[in-house]
């Protein structure tokens, strides 16, 4: 079977993954969801990389925001799911008049 590391997003926490934890876990995988410290303002895509470490043998998912980070983290497989990729222009088209989604 394998092995799942699961990234969250920003605003989010290992908590968003309990019940994709559990499902997996049922079919016999191996996962768990680390819980990035978002809330510490300066931290790059870089820093929570170098946290969760190498992962060779894993599977790793990167969902909304963490998708930035799985590429710098050494895995056997990378899943993007949801993810928002440092294209250019991105932000500027994401999100609606009025969202105020990227104010903590």
């Amino acid at each position: 079977m394998a092995r799942f590391v699961l990234v969250h997003g920003a605003w989010h926490g290992a908590w968003c993954f309990a019940d994709v934890v559990q499902e997996l876990e049922e079919r016999g995988h191996a996962a768990e969801a680390v819980d990035l410290p978002c809330d510490v303002p300066g931290l790059t895509q870089h820093d929570y990389a170098a946290l969760i470490g190498p992962q060779p043998d894993a599977i790793l998912v990167g969902h909304s925001l963490g998708a930035q980070t799985i590429p710098h983290v050494t895995a056997r497989r990378r899943v993007y799911l949801g993810g928002l990729l440092p294209v250019a222009g991105a932000y500027d088209e994401a999100f609606a008049e009025g969202f105020g989604g990227t104010l903590r």
